[in-house]
Formats: C-alpha cells, sequence, structure tokens
C-alpha cells in the first residue's frame, strides 16, 4: 500500500481548498504544446507499451512541454502543496492519471503535501502488454500547463510494473475504477481531468483538440477547450462516437471509418471497401487495419519485409514513393482524410539504438519501417463481425481531430502543416459548440460485413520480399 497518510493535513486541505485556477490563459481554453523524441523500434525483452490490445493508452494561452517519443506524449504535471513534478504520458485511449508511490526516487508522497486525502482503496489496472499498476485512489492538487486544480482525483500505485505513467483524459466510461475485473472492491465512477476542467470553470466543455503535426516536426499542441484554425484545412466534419452495445453511452473515442484507398503515381487501389470501427487513440503508435487491407497497403507500396523489423523499405524508395505523389486515403461517414506517404516511415533502429541497415540489390542501405500494424481479421475473443480497430499517431499526425466528450462527437479535419494565420477559438457547450465544423453525412458503423476488395490487388504474405537487417554501419 501507499505511505501512511497524514491525517491533519489533509482535513486542513478539505477545510481551505480553493477553486481551480488557470492564471493568464486564454479565455475558455488551456493549451499545451510538446516536442518530440523517437525511441528505437525493435522489439526488446521488456513488455511493449503498444500492443493493439493495450487499452486505455498561443497567445497568453498557459504552455507545457509534451514530449513525443513515437510511442507516447510525455508532459510534465505537478501534484500536491508544495508541487512536485512527474512526467506522465496522454493517452487520449484511456480515462485516469496514475502515478508511481512506491517509494522509489521520484514517486508521489503524499506525506509531502499538505493537500492531500485519502479517497478510496482498490485502484488496479492491466495494459495488454502484461505491465500492471495498483495501489489506492487519492486526492490532492494537480498543476497543468498553468492551471491548477483541487482535490482532483487520481490513483497512487503502490505496485508498479509499467515504467510509463499514464495520463488518461477519455470517457469517464473508460476509467479503471468502473471496471469489476480492475477495480478491487466496489466500482465506481468519478471527475476525471477534462470534466474537472469545464466544472471548474477553466474550460466551457469536456472537450479538446489534438494536433500532433507532421512525423519530422518537433512541435504540436493539446488544446483544451477549443479549437486552432491555423493547424488545419477546410471544415471539420463531425462523426458520432459509437457506443457498445446495450450500454447507454460511448466509453471510448470510435468512430466509423468507410473505406482506405492507397494511391501510387497514379494508380488507385481499393484496401477496404466495407465500414469499420476505429478508436482515435493518442497512446498507438501503429495505425492498425485489417489483415487483408494491410497486405494490400504492403503489395501497392513495394514494400520488404524483415522478421525483427517488419514491413519497410528504403529512403530510395520512399523517395520514389513520394515523387509518385503516393499516399494512403482514409474516410469517415463520407471524410476523406489524406496521409502522405513520407508520414508513415521512421528509422528503424534496435534495442541498443543502432541504425538498421539492410542489404538490398547489391546495396547496404538504412532500413525505414512501416508505421501501419496488421490489426488481424478477428477471434474467438474479437468475433470477425465485430472486431475494432486502433488508429494512432501515424494518422493521426495527418488529421485535426477535436474530441468532444460533452456531446459525444469527434470533429476530424486535414491537417495542415504549413498554413498561416487561423485563431484559437473555444468550444461552446451544445450541439453546435464546434466552430468551422458541419455533421458528417455518411452513415454509422453496425457490424463488420466481409471484404469485398478482390484478393489479386492485394498479397499474401509468402510475396514478400525478405531482406535481412544488420546492425553495423556500412564501410566505406
Amino acid at each position: 500500500m501507499i505511505n501512511s497518510f497524514v491525517k491533519l493535513a489533509a482535513l486542513m486541505a478539505l477545510a481551505n481548498a480553493a477553486p481551480a485556477s488557470n492564471s493568464g490563459s486564454t479565455p475558455g481554453t488551456l493549451k499545451l504544446d510538446f516536442t518530440k523524441r523517437v525511441e528505437n523500434v525493435a522489439s526488446s525483452n521488456s513488455p511493449d507499451p503498444n500492443s493493439p490490445f493495450n487499452p486505455g493508452k498561443a497567445g497568453s494561452t498557459p504552455q507545457a512541454t509534451l514530449k513525443n517519443h513515437l510511442i507516447y506524449y510525455d508532459t510534465e504535471i505537478t501534484l500536491g502543496t508544495p508541487p512536485q513534478k512527474f512526467t506522465v504520458d496522454l493517452d487520449t485511449g484511456s480515462s485516469d492519471l496514475w502515478v508511481a508511490a512506491d517509494g522509489s526516487k521520484g514517486s508521489y508522497d503524499s506525506k509531502k503535501s499538505s493537500t492531500y486525502q485519502d479517497y478510496k482503496p482498490g485502484f488496479s489496472i492491466y495494459y495488454g502488454d502484461g505491465s500492471h499498476a495498483a495501489g489506492d485512489w487519492v486526492k490532492d492538487t494537480i498543476g497543468f500547463g498553468g492551471a491548477t486544480v483541487p482535490q482532483f482525483i487520481f490513483a497512487a500505485a503502490s505496485n508498479v510494473s509499467s515504467q510509463e505513467q499514464i495520463f488518461g483524459i477519455g470517457y469517464k466510461g473508460n476509467e479503471a475504477s468502473t471496471f469489476q475485473g480492475e477495480q478491487v472492491g466496489q466500482t465506481f465512477q468519478y471527475d476525471n481531468f477534462p470534466i474537472r476542467l469545464a466544472q471548474d470553470g477553466i474550460i466551457n466543455t469536456p472537450a479538446y483538440s489534438l494536433y500532433l503535426d507532421g512525423l519530422d516536426a518537433s512541435t504540436g499542441s493539446v488544446l483544451f477547450g477549443g479549437i486552432d484554425t491555423g493547424k488545419f484545412s477546410g471544415e471539420l466534419a463531425i462523426l458520432k462516437t459509437l457506443t457498445d452495445e446495450g450500454a447507454s453511452s460511448p466509453r471510448e473515442f470510435f468512430v466509423t471509418l468507410d473505406s482506405v484507398d492507397v494511391s501510387v503515381g497514379g494508380k488507385n487501389t481499393n484496401a477496404l471497401d466495407k465500414t469499420r470501427h476505429v478508436l482515435l487513440d493518442s497512446g498507438t503508435t501503429l495505425t492498425y487495419v485489417p489483415t487483408e487491407t494491410y497486405q494490400t497497403l504492403i503489395n501497392a507500396l513495394g514494400l520488404l519485409d524483415d522478421d525483427n523489423y517488419g514491413p519497410g523499405t528504403t529512403k530510395e524508395h520512399i523517395d520514389q514513393l513520394k515523387a509518385d505523389k503516393a499516399v494512403v486515403s482514409y474516410k469517415f461517414q463520407g471524410k476523406k482524410i489524406e496521409v502522405p506517404v513520407d508520414q508513415l516511415f521512421i528509422l528503424a533502429t534496435d534495442r541498443w539504438d543502432n541504425q538498421v541497415y539492410v542489404n538490398q540489390n547489391g546495396k547496404v542501405e538504412e532500413y525505414y519501417t512501416f508505421l501501419v500494424g496488421d490489426g488481424s481479421d478477428g477471434d474467438r475473443y474479437d468475433p470477425p463481425s465485430e472486431i475494432g480497430y486502433i488508429f494512432g499517431d501515424s494518422f493521426l499526425r495527418s488529421a485535426y481531430v477535436v474530441y468532444d466528450i460533452g456531446q459525444d462527437v469527434i470533429g476530424l479535419a486535414q491537417a495542415d502543416y504549413s498554413k498561416t494565420g487561423g485563431s484559437i477559438e473555444p468550444i461552446k457547450k451544445g450541439a453546435d459548440g464546434i466552430p468551422s465544423a458541419t455533421s458528417a453525412t455518411g452513415a454509422t458503423w453496425s457490424i463488420n460485413h466481409p471484404i469485398t476488395t478482390s484478393p489479386t490487388s492485394g498479397p499474401q504474405a509468402s510475396a514478400f520480399t525478405k531482406v535481412s537487417a544488420v546492425v553495423a554501419h556500412p564501410t566505406a
């Protein structure tokens, strides 16, 4: 369990708790800028936090640093009084904040906070990669991007196997405390970060927009309570978030995917012709698609395959694809988002950060990993008629996404890396609260019908070209 609690301090904090503050912010918004850090893409002995089964993972506006290290988006927060600093991974695919409180260096220490309060026991969460965190639910003051929220509920994990601390900002219905398989003891819901920001008047409604910028960019942003019209082109399309069968409201950011197409040199190949439901999740690196779609993309783009580093190619081939204006297009209820080929590959390194090379046509060349994954076509745990897919940051970099929890909708537009001008506009409470937005016209997903794209246009795994990856730098 976590360290002993200071009861007197807790009582004093309860008596003297101040309202939330957001010093110096643009009214109704809270913007957080981030910088990017890339980790190696090789498999390792440690659990993979990016498993497809991992649940969840301007102006005078206050700023905070948020660092993208390929898989996660790390931001700095403070907890307690006086503030204790933590680096946590911002994740739209989960809903809880938890930090280590196991007595290790840099972990949360309730005895050092005058605003700490005990709340409930029984926090426990498991991830698809095998990592786990457990402890107690507590209350304390959180500081984030210039805003402070008192008596904020989060988990202090005294038993931690994950190296990452997670800051989930999804639906209340996806909180670990609501699941009998996670929560130890009686389940419950609480007001998580987006809800508290709205309740405490820092933003108008529990909504935020996400802009990751391009793969080579060093900055991006999350804007709570608003949109930045300088970050996207065209209008935002409003998509309905989907509700699980038997549920009264959504608990995750699933939306309807109509189709997937890939175009190379003017030749278009359909890779998905039947609707699927996909989760827009910043806590996942890859974009996971059905097996047939995955194979079609690899074939149409002419990629290599390696047992250790997965499908990929060389820079020479990527340059040729760029010259051929290769693009993967996704449609969501009629709204098209195009992902240029240069956003789909990253230099492969091994677990020791050595550059990976391949022997290709008698030449030793750098190997670039493909950032799209095989999400399978279902199994006995995820029936083919119901399986959903996760769209991570290799898709989200090309989209501007508004997550409106209050209205159960997603706003989606094409990200614009070069646009100048624009403005930050608050999201209002209500059905028409997202500025520059119109409702999408397409139908919503209901069931997975078999994909009927011709199998002759997509390869089989046995057709992949095998390459031998080496980690030594080539000699002159």
